[in-house]
């Protein structure tokens, strides 16, 4: 595969200057001494275990730098998340799907791709497509730990699948987590998501995933329209019409934040660069502006900066946003404050169509735009804490998604109901009473597996250890046992 040169200078793990995380650090392994003889006093027969008691192992590479390569063990970590930008962690998962099929480092695994985007390609030819997760569920717990669909490998070694879940295949989350805790539990399966997992010891950076196999992958653009589309078209789009005093300015800038953070509207200027990211982000939602030593303090809470340091963020900022359309920099100074002219949010979209008096087709709209944790990747959250950004915005998605649920079950639309749970829970997973409402919504079509899945799903999450119904909320646990038909205890 492009982006890999065994023949190159001996590699070597490359470690950065943040340590990974310990669990981490145990699936990182440096690159073996190709062509190395054995140790002394080891025949080669025996510098290697018989296949049937080597440890499984799915090396891929997870950044380049030159000759060197760091890799990760996809085997050892079990479940790892692909971290970036939606469009290059689905060029990602494809990358590293498509490396382990070659088996450059290790032997090739059973790939599946779970509605993974171009799955069809080429480099893909390998691997197996599957419609769902509920599909990857069904054909782990019916294959046993000796028997697996494509058979044991020489040496009578269970072979190793790794199932990649694609953006699709991770909208019902009760699914995502009993999949997870699948590949917990089995160590001939591992798992690759494009979202944060409780469950992972494994996180790539999808930017260097894709640098280090360049130019077979590579980072795709931003949609043109996407990037370049006014607010106002945006609400159009969505059948959406203002009123005047409403926000939605034709602003080619856009800071989103429900979810992984990103500036829209630059080509991708700020892709790497997250101190100049979360300074147009703190700018973006202080429409007033801020002062240098308000904003340097966010970015920097726990330790004071040059003024040489601010000043040169502050100057990189003002080109990579350019010129307003009156010709003055899109980034001013009003006095002793900075603020940015022409930028809007989704957040600030999101509270436009989730206003009380806008109805349930806004409301799907404004759930559309969420996309995961409020300002994801942001290196220093505390100023979206402590100013309560956080805060607001998790409680307008949790009421906006408990009241579309509540009127489409109310309606009968189980369906529906079911879908402005799951977005709500993107937000924030922990919520009870978005997880009554999917145990409700599962009840009302009949699905009793799916109540019990939606306790499952809720015990992961909040990492219980014992018998659920002891530890979640009391309307929780009567709401399971009246639907479940499970005695009081």
């Amino acid at each position: 595969m492009a982006g890999i040169d065994p023949r190159g200078a001996s590699p070597r793990l490359r470690r950065s200057a943040r340590p990974p995380d310990l669990a981490v650090a145990a699936a990182l392994q440096p690159l073996p001494q190709l062509g190395a003889p054995p140790a002394a006093g080891c025949s080669p027969a025996d510098s290697d275990p018989p296949a049937s008691r080597r440890p499984l192992s799915c090396k891929i590479t997870a950044s380049r730098e030159g000759p060197q390569e760091a890799l990760l063990d996809l085997a050892a970590a079990r479940v790892t998340t692909v971290e970036g930008t939606s469009e290059a962690v689905v060029a990602a998962l494809r990358a590293i799907a498509a490396e382990a099929l070659v088996g450059q480092w290790s032997p090739p695994p059973v790939v599946w791709l779970v509605d993974v985007p171009g799955a069809g390609e080429p480099e893909l030819a390998g691997a197996r497509v599957l419609s769902g997760p509920l599909q990857a569920i069904a054909l782990l717990e019916a294959a046993s730990s000796s028997e697996k669909a494509g058979g044991k490998m020489a040496g009578g070694q269970v072979p190793l699948t790794l199932v990649v879940l694609g953006p699709r295949a991770v909208e019902e989350p009760a699914l995502v987590a009993t999949l997870a805790a699948i590949t917990v539990s089995r160590p001939d399966v591992c798992l690759l998501l494009p979202i944060p997992s409780s469950h992972a010891a494994g996180r790539l950076d999808a930017a260097a995933v894709l640098r280090a196999h360049a130019p077979t992958f590579q980072i795709p653009a931003p949609p043109p329209r996407r990037a370049s589309m006014p607010v106002s078209d945006r609400f159009a789009e969505l059948g959406i019409m203002l009123a005047p005093d409403e926000p939605g300015p034709d602003a080619v800038l856009e800071v989103l934040v429900l979810g992984p953070v990103e500036v829209r509207g630059v080509d991708g200027f700020f892709a790497g660069r997250p101190k100049l990211t979360e300074l147009v982000t703190y700018l973006a939602l202080h429409p007033e502006g801020a002062t240098s030593a308000a904003w340097s303090l966010a970015l920097w809470p726990h330790r004071a900066v040059p003024p040489q340091t601010v000043a040169n963020r502050m100057s990189e900022a003002r080109r990579a946003l350019g010129f307003a359309e009156d010709g003055r920099p899109r980034l001013r100074r009003d006095g002793d404050r900075f603020r940015v002219e022409a930028v809007s949010s989704d957040w600030a979209t999101f509270s436009a169509l989730a206003a009380p008096e806008r109805g349930p087709d806004s409301w799907r709209a404004a759930l559309q735009l969420v996309r995961g944790r409020p300002f994801e990747g942001l290196f220093e959250q505390q100023w979206c804490l402590v100013e309560g950004y956080s805060s607001e915005i998790e409680a307008a998605i949790l009421a906006c998604a408990h009241g579309l649920g509540e009127t489409l079950l109310e309606a009968g639309d189980a369906e529906g109901a079911q879908w402005a749970a799951n977005r709500g829970l993107k937000a924030c997973p922990w919520d009870e009473r978005l997880h009554r409402l999917l145990m409700r919504t599962a009840d009302a079509t009949g699905n009793r597996a799916g109540v019990e899945a939606t306790l499952r799903q809720l015990a992961l999450i909040l990492e219980v250890d014992g018998d659920p119904l002891r530890a979640v909320h009391p309307e929780t646990a009567d709401l399971y046992r009246r639907l479940s038909g499970a005695p009081a205890r």
